[in-house]
């Protein structure tokens, strides 16, 4: 088995204003754990920008536009709600999904079996025509389409953020192809508001909603006896997945108390599978820090 961890120094330079939480700090303290054993061996510089052609198989032609008119000389501009651009912005953007296009690659040539990718600005909030909620460029659902293209079959996208992946949710009920499945547990309500009961498309979308301090028992039940059953029987042979990590009991944007422990089960149940993780949310430095070790762990099956 090979594994790899895609990182781009330009990630880092991406910043929405003073003091936000989706940091540059994020990065870099994931940039410590990757410097040292066992991640340091797997860590690979990815530098692939995705083109036009890539980004508009995903979203519309005046959003793309709009991205690269406001891209602001110096300080920030914003376009959305909670989507801001500094200088480096649009730069990061096309870099983060870039890195999941050469993820692709890379499992499609048989080079590596799982891939994560530590990228920013996150992307599951983007929506085809409007970035929102730190999101500019929807990396996953580009990489799916992408995927598609390079001839996987059958592509499973499972979203654990705590925030439900509203934008991917769009997507693929705008123009998610056959054979692509989009699993999304998320707290509710919940910022944005999405993703509750009564969202589905059965076979393509399927939203599960999780309670307020339901914690890790209901997480793991809920998983265990619905969501991997329905991966078993769907058979993808590429699973993506929105990696966020804020559903941690020490984050302070959610409220779910999960746990290293939690991530470091999810990590070894997506392990069964050729998989992709991108990084989404977790925005307690040090929970987000030892929540990513418990989940490559078990995704890279490193043994204590």
């Amino acid at each position: 088995m090979s594994y790899k961890i895609y990182a781009h120094s330009d990630f880092i330079k991406h910043q929405l204003s003073e003091n936000h939480p989706e940091s540059p700090e994020r990065l870099k303290i994931l940039n410590e754990l990757f410097d040292e054993a066992p991640f340091s061996q797997y860590l690979t510089s990815i530098d692939r920008k995705a083109t036009q052609e890539d980004i508009l198989a995903a979203h519309t032609k005046s959003y793309f536009a709009l991205l690269e008119e406001s891209v602001p000389d110096e300080g920030y501009m914003p376009i959305g709600h909670e989507a801001i651009l500094n200088p480096y912005s649009l730069n990061a953007a096309l870099l983060a999904s870039g890195t999941m296009l050469q993820a692709v690659d890379g499992v499609k040539t048989g080079n590596t079996d799982r891939v994560f990718c530590a990228l920013r600005p996150p992307g599951h909030h983007a929506e085809s025509h409007r970035g929102m909620g730190f999101c500019l460029l929807n990396h996953i659902f580009i990489a799916a389409l992408y995927a598609k293209k390079q001839g996987f079959k059958k592509i499973a996208l499972i979203d654990f953020d705590v925030h439900h992946g509203n934008g991917t949710d769009e997507m693929m009920k705008r123009h998610g192809p056959e054979d692509m499945l989009f699993i999304s547990t998320h707290e509710f309500p919940l910022y944005p508001g999405t993703g509750g009961p009564n969202t589905d498309i059965p076979g393509s979308v399927k939203n599960i909603c999780l309670p307020k301090h339901s914690g890790s028992k209901e997480m793991r039940k809920i998983y265990t006896e619905d969501i991997f059953p329905e991966l078993e029987e769907f058979s993808p042979d590429l699973v993506l997945l929105s990696a966020g990590f804020d559903a941690h009991t020490s984050d302070p944007l959610a409220t779910l108390g999960w746990t290293e422990e939690d991530y470091n089960w999810l990590g070894e149940n997506f392990s069964h599978y050729k998989a992709i993780a991108c990084l989404e949310g977790g925005y307690q430095l040090e929970a987000l820090k030892s929540s990513a070790e418990a989940f490559l762990r078990g995704f890279f099956n490193i043994q204590p």
